[in-house]
């Protein structure tokens, strides 16, 4: 869809919920392609191309690249191909380019589509609209690592799915219904490089203290087939991925002991 910015940046496929999440966004450029004078107060119009995947409104915020008219400047009033500016005609310009300092609302999306992996387990849920800033480079970052601590709640984990899905889920941002590409998020302070240099291939996560009971069995986390997964574990022997009906039976008959 329409929009004035573009996503320049996102984070590594798997991040950890308390490493940073970064996205980056930019404004889109629009080439000037000449300037006149508007009546009756003289204000400077400047035509651009492509035009405008949003139109400017009265008081938004532009920024002029190069020329008579470089820096900032509010929007009078615009069209999708031209934009009267707060600066009083001083010739004519047909160099550097414009950027529409619009910022709209982002979205923050957890779960899984219908389509996609876990619907069911993880479904797809509205988190939170913020409005960001950009800096003084005109860059707009939207660091995630707050809120994505958030989504996780400290539950007993399910009984019956080879996939640990209380420590990980999907997650984007959507604005001007345009839908950033999924990437996924570990309840873990594993930092980034880590998480890709020690468990991506398929080692145990240490970091994640293994659920221990009393008769001897243990549940540790690995990823395979792309997710973290929970794995049964008896006498150090792995019996099967995924819970069994002994962990239901350690509930039931008192020998849970998490250690």
């Amino acid at each position: 869809m329409a929009s004035n910015i573009y996503n320049s940046q996102q984070p590594s496929v798997w991040s950890s919920a308390y490493d940073d999440i970064e996205f980056q966004f930019k404004f889109k450029d629009y080439y000037v392609i000449s300037a006149n004078s508007t009546s009756p107060y003289g204000w400077a119009e400047l035509t651009v191309y492509p035009n405008f995947d949003i139109t400017p409104i009265v008081n938004d915020s532009i920024y002029i690249s190069s020329g008579i008219y470089a820096g900032y400047h509010k929007v009078i009033s615009a069209t999708s191909s031209k934009v009267t500016i707060d600066v009083l005609y001083n010739g004519n310009q047909s160099i550097g380019t414009i950027q529409h300092l619009r910022v709209p609302a982002f979205n923050l999306y957890k779960g899984f589509r219908s389509f996609e992996s876990f619907p069911n387990e993880l479904p797809y849920t509205f988190v939170n609209s913020f409005v960001p800033l950009y800096d003084g480079n005109r860059i707009i970052k939207v660091n995630l690592r707050g809120l994505l601590q958030t989504i996780f709640t400290i539950e007993e984990p399910p009984i019956t799915s080879s996939f640990a899905f209380s420590i990980f889920n999907a997650f984007r941002i959507e604005y001007d219904n345009t839908l950033t590409t999924i990437r996924y998020v570990l309840n873990s302070g594993v930092d980034r490089a880590e998480l890709y240099e020690s468990y991506m291939n398929g080692n145990y996560m240490n970091e994640f203290k293994p659920l221990k009971f009393g008769c001897g069995i243990t549940f540790a986390t690995k990823f395979e087939n792309g997710f973290p997964t929970m794995e049964l574990f008896t006498g150090g022997n792995q019996v099967q991925q995924g819970f069994s009906t002994a962990f239901s039976s350690a509930f039931d008959n008192g020998t849970y002991n998490p250690e």
